[in-house]
């Protein structure tokens, strides 16, 4: 702000003219008009200049920037405090649980961007900030494969389906197929990678749930809790199971640390049969037990012999030796 200066100086034991007395006294009165009426009059505005030093002043526009700029970064901070890789609200039932997926035939929909329904708001791993989503595309499943399918969600609101595994553990699984995800719970926060091209790549979307297809029709849709990734460290590493399914005597039940048991019932095997698992597993690591029913249970000699002649990631082969036919349980476990 400049100095005010008066327009007229005296040299001391020399005459003043009064006209410039005056004009001195008419100049300090408009420059104490002006002061008073910037503290009063609402309509006037300072011109102040922008900022370059600590020192300077700032302009409300940069004052205004510098709080969004602050609060954004807070918003972050929050988001990475916050429980990654899991929906942190969305539309719920009257129970308070979420409902932000619905389903009419093959078609999945998403309840968002309404006041009845609100938005999605997410937080992935990686450090990365949570995200709000007001409108998400719906998913086409007619032409899917009979089976479950994990559902994905991205910040630009774009969901998708991968018939994969998530795997919610301390190590990467080994032998993951492609599209596998892995949550890393050796560090804190979470990471989350996805297998894509031979390799792990970072994965910032979201699992929203899990859907069941069967001839060409969604049967069924089970919503991931709020806030909850499988890993709470205040549950002390507790294991939740993440999906379930039963269609019949199939069933199948997935760990949040990535644990898969699943079991089955063939009728009228003779000679040689062969399984398809409804959840692959990683390896052939896995454990599995086949058990026959003995058609006479009153006399030893009907029983059976069953083998397990071939093992792989995908099912499993037995041979029955000795006729007639007979039914068999069988259950598997393993990563």
């Amino acid at each position: 702000m400049s100095n005010f200066i008066v327009p007229n100086t005296f040299i001391p034991g020399t005459k003043a003219k009064a006209q410039e007395v005056n004009e001195n006294f008419v100049s300090v009165q408009e420059e104490l008009n002006q002061k008073a009426e910037k503290f009063g009059n609402s309509t006037q505005t300072f011109s102040v200049a922008a900022a370059t030093e600590n020192n300077h002043a700032i302009n409300k526009q940069q004052l205004e920037t510098s709080l969004n700029d602050a609060l954004e970064e807070v918003n972050n901070a929050i988001s990475c405090i916050a429980t990654p890789f899991t929906v942190e609200k969305g539309y719920t039932n009257s129970s308070g649980n979420p409902a932000y997926m619905s389903y009419s035939g093959g078609t999945l929909n998403f309840r968002v961007n309404s006041s009845s329904y609100g938005p999605i708001i997410a937080v992935p791993a990686n450090n990365k900030p949570r995200f709000l989503v007001t409108s998400v595309n719906s998913i086409d499943m007619s032409s899917y494969a009979n089976g479950s399918y994990n559902i994905f969600l991205n910040s630009e609101g774009n969901a998708y389906a991968y018939n994969n595994t998530v795997y919610i553990q301390k190590a990467a699984p080994t032998s993951p197929l492609n599209n596998t995800v892995f949550v890393n719970t050796s560090v804190f926060p979470v990471t989350a990678k996805i297998y894509q091209n031979s390799s792990w790549i970072d994965f910032d979307d979201v699992y929203l749930g899990t859907v069941q297809v069967s001839n060409n029709t969604i049967t069924s849709i089970v919503h991931r809790n709020f806030n909850d990734n499988g890993h709470n460290v205040n549950r002390q590493n507790q294991r939740v199971v993440e999906t379930t399914y039963k269609s019949g005597t199939s069933w199948y039940r997935v760990w949040s640390d990535g644990w898969i048991e699943q079991g089955g019932y063939i009728t009228n095997v003779q000679v040689s049969v062969t399984e398809s698992f409804l959840k692959n597993f990683s390896n052939t690591n896995y454990t599995i037990t086949i058990g026959g029913l003995c058609p006479n249970t009153s006399s030893l000699s009907s029983a059976r012999a069953i083998l397990l002649s071939n093992k792989t990631k995908t099912g499993f082969s037995i041979v029955e030796y000795s006729a007639p036919q007979i039914d068999c349980g069988w259950y598997a476990c393993g990563y």
